[in-house]
């Protein structure tokens, strides 16, 4: 089920939504010097890091790559190989490992035309470019022997993901759920953490339930700052809680800023807290942990 799991969030998950997925699984894979890049300046590169002595960098897409995706994506292949401009923490002298990450698959022409392009890059001596695909990802998520989600093996996960499915997950339902993370050591929440969230996210995003999705997001913000984790990962924790407070405020902003939206558990609706939370996002844009731990403890 956990593997079903994995691939159901593949499929469904935004590339904004999947940056601390991947960040969490560099991390487990050992990477250090771990950042996300992804803007103006990215220059191909949407997260960096090493290992071994070597640079890596990696350019993520959501969703299959066919021919006319992977046409419009070589100029951005081409800078994640080949360019030595971005962050200041992408080490020119190093090896260097350029990586097109998917949470989908190559699909139609797209294979020849991914295999093509690597053979001309190995004829110049270039750089050849690296595939992690929806297979990759469930691998590294699920599969595998070190995959991250084997660290949550307990029954909680699997517990709170078909809560979600079943449409019986509330409010207080995530909220005995999230407890385990106050207790957990950083390294931990970096990279268990944020996946079960992500994961246990989408699964309530999938079955009309934003608004626990956004309030499961704020509960890691709360358990990163109560295990000790820092301001890094209550950060991280509240990027994610960004991205689903965002598609929150954006389909139902009428009903929160209603005066006489009645507090409470709504069947397939609103809690209050997510409601008041996300009209004040919408008020002032999320832009700290700390913010967010403060909104979360006043519950």
């Amino acid at each position: 089920m956990l593997s079903d799991a994995v691939a159901a969030f593949l499929s469904s998950v935004s590339e904004r939504a999947f940056d601390q997925i991947m960040l969490a699984i560099l991390r487990a894979q050992g990477f250090e010097r771990v950042n996300l890049v992804h803007g103006q300046r990215e220059f191909g590169k949407d997260v960096i890091g090493q290992r071994a002595g070597e640079q890596w960098a990696w350019q993520a897409k959501a969703g299959d790559i066919g021919q006319a995706d992977w046409r419009e994506l070589v100029g951005q292949l081409d800078e994640l190989r080949l360019s030595n401009l971005g962050h200041g923490g992408f080490d020119v002298s190093l090896p260097r490992h350029p990586v097109l990450v998917t949470t989908g698959r190559l699909v139609g022409n797209a294979p020849d035309l991914f295999r093509d392009y690597n053979d001309r890059a190995r004829e110049r001596g270039d750089p050849e470019l690296g595939l992690w695909d929806r297979e990759t990802l469930v691998g590294l998520l699920s599969d595998n022997p070190d995959a991250i989600l084997r660290g949550s093996m307990d029954g909680r996960l699997l517990a709170a993901l078909g809560s979600a499915a079943e449409g019986t997950a509330t409010m207080a339902s995530i909220e005995v759920f999230s407890r385990r993370w106050s207790s957990w050591e950083a390294e931990r929440i970096f990279g268990l953490g944020v996946v079960e969230a992500a994961l246990l996210a989408e699964h309530l995003v999938a079955h009309g339930r934003i608004d626990l999705a956004a309030h499961l997001a704020l509960c890691l913000v709360r358990g990163a700052w109560a295990s000790g984790a820092g301001e890094t990962a209550a950060d991280e924790a509240g990027e994610l809680f960004e991205v689903y407070a965002t598609q929150l405020w954006e389909e139902d902003a009428d009903l929160m800023l209603d005066e006489n939206f009645v507090a409470g558990e709504q069947t397939g609706g609103m809690g209050h807290l997510s409601s008041a939370l996300c009209a004040n996002y919408g008020a002032s844009r999320f832009t700290g942990a700390t913010l967010a731990c403060r909104r979360s403890r006043a519950q």
